[in-house]
């Protein structure tokens, strides 16, 4: 990550108010975490350090820098590691997981691990912070593996896998698996994994505020986007209102500027099997002042609210809960037209007054000292709509 912003990728979700819930992927891992524990301490792993994951989305080739969830899956999982720890056995039997490896690797230069010998000889060679208490230790083992959305895209598939200091073999780290189970798609999964997707605002006003009428949401998302990577269903054109452009996402349309200067946002779209297209622009120059504009597009009485985050983190407070918790910037029926400008993160003072913090993209050193307070989503735009719903008397 040499600036501020290094690719861009706007995943558009709009969807009712409907209460939060644990993600699939979370609960997913959960489950099988127990099972994840025996088979690393039949391996004779003490202490475990998680690295990024592979995405495989659709026919492209599995790749790191893809999609959101290959960074923020290390502490998703470490966390699920910890809490499905059994609770009667002592402490010196317990697994240490070590936290934000993929940060102390980067800050003490390792480099590319998975690729040259003397990176992997120092990633073990490394210290890291133990997840609970005040010490650090080097790893026995280095858990990764791939993430994979299957056939049509109900499921995704996680590969867990491990390797150890001397599983360096033929030019690159042998790894063996761990662990392998099955999540069911939901629209959390769709975002992390790179996806747009707008849920038709027709639907939404058949939907209430059950578990069920969430679950059918997701159907409908993952079939989406299922559709439109096979070539079934066209990509929607601006007049559309499941559009998911920058020029027409869901009602809103998104730009963005460096010090003045709009900005091509590119598509990309694969061959067969990835034709569902991904958005990025280039990244600016240290210095550079970094601009983004956000525009109601759609008519109607109807009030519309947007979460805008920047490496993970929301614009208002840089909040990094899940969007749906987050507090969201409203666009009122008068609003239409209305170019609004975000050019920071921004807070309230104890005065009750705005404050902004503008955002200048960094240079590569300070870009790799900030690194650890950018989020797990360092890179990446995700812009989430949400649209009210008028109740029946």
């Amino acid at each position: 990550m040499n600036h501020l912003i290094r690719s861009v990728l706007l995943l558009t979700v709009a969807w009712a108010a409907l209460p939060v819930q644990a993600a699939n992927l979370d609960q997913a891992l959960l489950k099988n975490a127990p099972d994840l524990l025996v088979a690393l301490k039949k391996a004779n792993i003490k202490v475990v350090g998680v690295l990024p994951f592979a995405v495989q989305r659709g026919t492209r080739p599995a790749a790191f820098d893809c999609a959101p969830l290959s960074a923020g899956l290390p502490t998703r999982l470490e966390n699920a590691l910890i809490l499905r720890q059994p609770g009667n056995e002592p402490d010196e039997s317990l697994l240490k997981v070590l936290r934000d490896v993929v940060g102390t690797a980067a800050r003490a230069g390792v480099g590319a691990w998975s690729k040259d010998q003397a990176a992997f000889q120092k990633l073990f060679a490394g210290s890291y912070e133990l997840a609970w208490g005040n010490k650090k230790l080097s790893a026995d083992a280095f858990l990764t593996g791939e993430v994979r959305l299957l056939g049509d895209g109900i499921e995704a598939e996680v590969v867990i896998t491990f390797f150890k200091p001397d599983s360096w073999k033929d030019g690159k780290p042998s790894q063996q698996l761990a662990s392998t189970f099955k999540v069911k798609t939901d629209r959390s999964l769709l975002r992390d994994l790179g996806y747009n997707a707008v849920v038709n605002p027709r639907a939404l006003k058949r939907k209430g505020a059950e578990k069920s009428d969430a679950e059918e949401l997701d159907q409908e998302a993952v079939a989406r986007v299922a559709n439109e990577e096979e070539g079934k269903q066209p990509l929607p054109d601006a007049k559309q209102p499941d559009s998911h452009s920058p020029d027409s996402l869901a009602g809103f349309k998104f730009e963005i500027e460096y010090d003045g200067v709009k900005q091509a946002i590119r598509s990309e779209v694969g061959g067969n099997g990835a034709k569902h297209p991904t958005y990025s622009v280039d990244a600016p120059k240290p210095g550079q002042k970094v601009s983004m504009f956000v525009t109601r597009t759609l008519v109607g009485d109807a009030k519309m609210g947007i979460v805008l985050r920047i490496n993970g983190k929301s614009t208002w407070n840089q909040e990094d809960a899940d969007p749906a918790s987050c507090r969201r910037w409203i666009f009122n029926p008068m609003s239409v037209g209305k170019r609004e400008d975000f050019a920071g993160f921004y807070r309230e003072d104890k005065d009750g007054k705005l404050v902004c913090n503008e955002w200048k993209a960094l240079d590569e050193t300070a870009a790799v000292a900030a690194a650890a307070t950018m989020g797990v989503r360092i890179g990446w735009i995700d812009l989430d709509v949400f649209a009210s719903r008028e109740e029946k008397a």
